[in-house]
This record gives C-alpha cells, sequence and structure tokens, in this order.
C-alpha cells in the first residue's frame, strides 16, 4: 500500500528538554479555510436562531409542548457554556506559549 500523501517541505523543529520545557517553532499558526468556518458557523447559529424563534413563539395548538420549548433552551445554555469553556481555554493557552511560564 502506498502513501498518497506528499511530504511536507520542512518538518517543524520541536525541541523537548524537560517535561516543563516545549519549544514548538511557529511555523503553520494560521487556521486553514478560517472563513469557510466563520461563514459556516455564523449560519448555522443564524438558522438556530430562526427555529429557536419558532419554537418559542409557537402558538398552543401546534404541538410543541414546553419540554421542547425548555430544550432549546437548554441548547443555548450549553452552547453559551461551551462557547465560555472555550474562550477561557484558549486564552490559558495563549498565556502558557513560549516565554511567558512563570516560575512556581
Amino acid at each position: 500500500m502506498s502513501d498518497d500523501r506528499a511530504p511536507s517541505a520542512e518538518p517543524a523543529a520541536v525541541q523537548v528538554e524537560n517535561a516543563e520545557n516545549v519549544n514548538v517553532s511557529p511555523v503553520g499558526h494560521e487556521l486553514p479555510h478560517a472563513r469557510a468556518i466563520i461563514a459556516i458557523t455564523f449560519l448555522i447559529l443564524a438558522a438556530f436562531v430562526v427555529v429557536t424563534f419558532w419554537v418559542l413563539t409557537s402558538a398552543e395548538g401546534s404541538g410543541i409542548d414546553a419540554a421542547t420549548k425548555g430544550m432549546v433552551i437548554q441548547t443555548w445554555n450549553n452552547l453559551a457554556i461551551g462557547s465560555a469553556g472555550f474562550w477561557v481555554g484558549s486564552s490559558v493557552a495563549g498565556k502558557m506559549g513560549a516565554g511567558s511560564a512563570r516560575a512556581p
């Protein structure tokens, strides 16, 4: 079986001196297809806003009960918690970058 992937031009240089100090060169730190990811994310969020509005403003005889409305609200709650966790985690990871480690 052959490997169809082309070898990369230059592998990233990684130095590991000990478990507390790992140096990785800053090669390729750009997010590939960032604009497409952002556009699709906002499209999905916009669609979910429309569905949420439809569910929460539905008439009483439409077959949408309180449990369904509660699940939609809980989904927004989970999205908010996940987003906050992502931003806190990425902020901490950014502060742990090269040269910003603090002595205990």
